[in-house]
C-alpha cells in the first residue's frame, strides 16, 4: 500500500508516488496505489494484482499473468507484448483504443453483457473496495458511488496469445494435421507412462484397483487397463532388447521386469519413443476439427497446470481463472460428441498384446 505523503495534488502529472519499472517481474501479492506510477509498470507481471491511479508509457508491458486496475490516465504502448492475466482500464476519454497494443490484446468492455464481462466486472469492483479500503482512495470511493454510470467507461484486455494457442478455432486455422496429431500423441504416451510410474513409486494400484465389473468389456475402465498393460509389455520388450548381451541365466522374467520397471521409472523418454507409434495412429481416426477441439482441451490443462506449479493460480490472477472457467466449459461441450482416445488405442494395442499371447 503506498499513499501520498500530503501536500501535493491529485491532476494527472502531479500525484507520482513510484517511478518506472515498478512491480517488474512481480510473482504475487498485492499493491495499491493511491497515486501515479512512472513508465512501464507491472513489466512482466506473473502473479501479482494492482491498482493504480495512473501509469506511463508501456504498463503491462509483456506481462503472462495477474491482473493491474488503472483508474488513471496512461500513455502509449499499453499492453505491448502482453501473453497472460488481464489489464483493466478506466477509459472516459475513449483513448485506449489507439494507446493499446492490439498484436497483443483485444480490448472489451463492461457493457458488452457477456458472462466474461459481468465476471470482470465483478473483479474490478473488488479490486476497486480494497482500494477503498487498503489505500483509502477517493477517485476508487467516487467510482463506486457512481458505477451504473462509470461502469461504461471500464475497459478491460484479453490477451490474443491465449485465443491463438488455446481454442479450437485458432488452432484448427494455424495447425496443420500432422502437427496437431503429434503433439498429441507425445502428450498421450506420456501420460500412459506416468500413470504407471505413480503407480510403482507409490505402490498403489493403477486406477484404485478398480476393475471392470463381470461381463463388461467396453468400457473407460477396460480401455484404460488395456493401454496400461500395452505400457508394461513395451518396456518388458525394451528390457529384453537392452539384456539380449547377458548370458541367459541373467536374462530370467524377474531380471525382465526389474529392468523394465526402472526403464519406467528412469528412462521413460526412451519408453516414450516406443509408445508414440501406437498413439500417432489413435489420434489419426479422427477428423481435423476433432483434432483442434482435443488439442485445445489439452492446451488449456497444460496451462493450468503451469499455473499451479507457479503458484499463481489464485485470487491475485482472476482474469486468468475467468478465462479457465469459461473455455473449459467450451471445451466439455465440445468433447461430449467426440470418441475417447482411449477407445481407439485400446483397440490398436490389444490387438497386438492378443497376438503376442
Amino acid at each position: 500500500m503506498i499513499e501520498s505523503p500530503g501536500g501535493g495534488i491529485k491532476t494527472p502529472g502531479n500525484n507520482v508516488l513510484i517511478g518506472n519499472f515498478a512491480l517488474f517481474g512481480a510473482t504475487g501479492g498485492k499493491a495499491f496505489i493511491n497515486g501515479e506510477a512512472g513508465d512501464r509498470f507491472a513489466v512482466r507481471n506473473s502473479g501479482a494484482m494492482a491498482v493504480v491511479e495512473g501509469v506511463g508509457d508501456f504498463a503491462c508491458e509483456y506481462m503472462t499473468n495477474g491482473a493491474v486496475l488503472n483508474i488513471g490516465g496512461f500513455g502509449k504502448g499499453f499492453c505491448n507484448g502482453m501473453s497472460g492475466g488481464n489489464a483493466y482500464q478506466y477509459d472516459p476519454d475513449n483513448l485506449l483504443e489507439n494507446l493499446c497494443d492490439k498484436s497483443s490484446v483485444e480490448l472489451h468492455r463492461l457493457t458488452e453483457e457477456t458472462d466474461t464481462a459481468s465476471a470482470h466486472e465483478q473483479f474490478i469492483l473488488a479490486m476497486l473496495e480494497q482500494h477503498v479500503d487498503c489505500a483509502k482512495s477517493s477517485k476508487a470511493r467516487e467510482l463506486l458511488k457512481n458505477w451504473e454510470t462509470e461502469r461504461q467507461h471500464f475497459k478491460f484486455a484479453m490477451p490474443l496469445w491465449l485465443y491463438k494457442t488455446q481454442t479450437t478455432q485458432f488452432l484448427q486455422q494455424s495447425m496443420d494435421r500432422k502437427e496437431m496429431i503429434e503433439e498429441l500423441s507425445q502428450s498421450l504416451a506420456q501420460q500412459q507412462i506416468e500413470q504407471v510410474k505413480t503407480a510403482y513409486q507409490t505402490a498403489q494400484p493403477l486406477f484404485g484397483g478398480a476393475i471392470p465389473a463381470y461381463g463388461s468389456t467396453d468400457n473407460a475402465l477396460t480401455f484404460k487397463l488395456v493401454n496400461s498393460f500395452a505400457v508394461l509389455e513395451k518396456a518388458q520388450l525394451c528390457a529384453r532388447d537392452m539384456l539380449k548381451h547377458l548370458p541367459e541365466a541373467l536374462r530370467s522374467q524377474s531380471k525382465i521386469e526389474q529392468a523394465a520397471r526402472k526403464l519406467i521409472i528412469e528412462r521413460p523418454r526412451k519408453l516414450q519413443e516406443m509408445l508414440v507409434k501406437s498413439t500417432r495412429e489413435a489420434y489419426s481416426n479422427y477428423s481435423d476439427a476433432q483434432l483442434a477441439c482435443l488439442l485445445a482441451n489439452k492446451r488449456l490443462n497444460d496451462y493450468k497446470t503451469a499455473l499451479i506449479n507457479r503458484s499463481v493460480q489464485s485470487i491475485y490472477s482472476i482474469g486468468s481463472t475467468a478465462w479457465i472457467i469459461e473455455q473449459d466449459k467450451i471445451n466439455k461441450q465440445a468433447l461430449a460428441d467426440i470418441p475417447c482416445i482411449e477407445e481407439y488405442l485400446a483397440g490398436l494395442v490389444g490387438l497386438g498384446i492378443v497376438q503376442a499371447c
